[in-house]
């Protein structure tokens, strides 16, 4: 399905592997994904880390110099469907390696 991804990450904590689903979106270098559900465990874990792995149907990207964008903050240079969500919820962008 378009704009499914897993993003495979580590526990800050307990040092596990993770992989969890998002619908991400790519705009050239910059990968962004909707936080409907605020700063759960797999953001929080992301941003400690600084990178992480995502897997799309056909490619694997590397992600670097993870960030989130504030709910109503400007959505300059985000792709399309997240500018629109960036309005109401926050988004998390991060740089692809």
């Amino acid at each position: 399905m378009p704009g499914m991804a897993t993003i495979k990450h580590r526990g800050r904590k307990s040092g596990k592997t993770y992989e969890t689903i998002v619908t991400a979106y790519r705009k050239g270098n910059l990968l962004a994904i909707s936080l409907g559900h605020g700063k759960t465990d797999w953001v929080k874990n992301v941003l400690a880390a600084g990178e992480a792995d995502v897997h799309f149907i056909r490619r694997d990207v590397h992600v670097v110099n993870p960030r989130i964008l504030p709910a109503g903050s400007g959505a300059e240079g985000l792709p399309f469907m997240a500018k629109v969500q960036a309005k109401r919820v926050g988004v998390f962008v991060a740089d692809i390696a």
